[in-house]
């Protein structure tokens, strides 16, 4: 008996216990949605305040009513140029439909760690500089090596 003959005896077999279990499966389905939908429905979007400064972003969220920290992030290249106590990161992110006792948090960067970050940032630069110069000298100095071979 072939692979196609065996699966259609077994289709034969399964299917009248499919056809009765189907009205039972689409109603759990449609039961499972609905409070789904109910849980929802008392849902509200977080508000986008990203880039805000902080004293307007816990404005807002308090005005809706969120639960929220400030958390301060640590020095970091990636936030040099960021403006000093402005909302850089929100969590859960702005624009999700949330419960309404969701707990926010605001991370942020105060003008130290602004300062910090950008110290960080200035001496990677200053060595990915050096490391291209230093590069670049070895590959003037292969290539010197190069023409003074070839001229002999």
């Amino acid at each position: 008996m072939g692979k196609i003959q065996l699966i259609g005896k077994a289709v034969k077999i399964a299917a009248p216990f499919v056809i009765k279990a189907a009205p039972a499966v689409i109603e759990q389905v449609n039961k499972i949605n609905e409070q789904q939908k109910e849980k929802k429905k008392d849902y509200i979007k977080i508000p986008d305040v990203l880039s805000l400064p902080i004293s307007e972003a816990t404005e807002v969220l308090t005005k809706y009513h969120f639960n929220y920290s400030l958390i301060k992030l640590p020095a970091h290249e990636k936030i040099a140029l960021q403006p000093a106590n402005t909302v850089l990161r929100l969590t859960p992110k702005g624009g999700s439909n949330v419960a309404p006792n969701t707990f926010v948090k605001l991370y942020y960067a105060d003008e130290e760690i602004v300062n910090e970050s950008m110290q960080k940032r200035d001496t990677t630069v200053a060595k990915k500089t050096a490391t291209k110069q230093k590069h670049k000298a070895q590959l003037k100095n292969v290539a010197d090596k190069a023409k003074k071979l070839t001229k002999r």
